[in-house]
């Protein structure tokens, strides 16, 4: 084999590598959507909800789940508080009705 074509076989080698990581990432992130996918993911708590469902099923890190499902991970860590006079303010607003 000559230099010119060993050079040549290398960069091809390569390539098939960097395309095999290409597909294997589609094909985990087609695999990562089938699973979270029982309806629609509109609001943050449903797409929250579903990445909690694939790191769980799958073991996959919060960090690949929230990239396939296009959840912020700002939004996934996010734990949600209600304030101490909310239902106060919940059954006062029944009162005028």
């Amino acid at each position: 084999m000559r230099v010119d074509q060993a050079r040549r076989l290398r960069e091809l080698e390569v390539e098939n590598t960097r395309l095999k990581k290409i597909v294997a990432d589609l094909s985990l992130d087609n695999s990562i959507l089938k699973e979270a996918v029982r309806g629609k993911l509109l609001s943050p708590a449903k797409k929250s909800r579903g990445v909690q469902h694939v790191c769980e099923r799958q073991g996959i890190s919060q960090r690949r789940a929230c990239q396939a499902l296009h959840q912020p991970r700002s939004t996934q860590r996010h734990v949600l508080t209600t304030p101490d006079d909310e239902e106060r303010s919940v059954d006062r607003i029944g009162d005028y009705r």
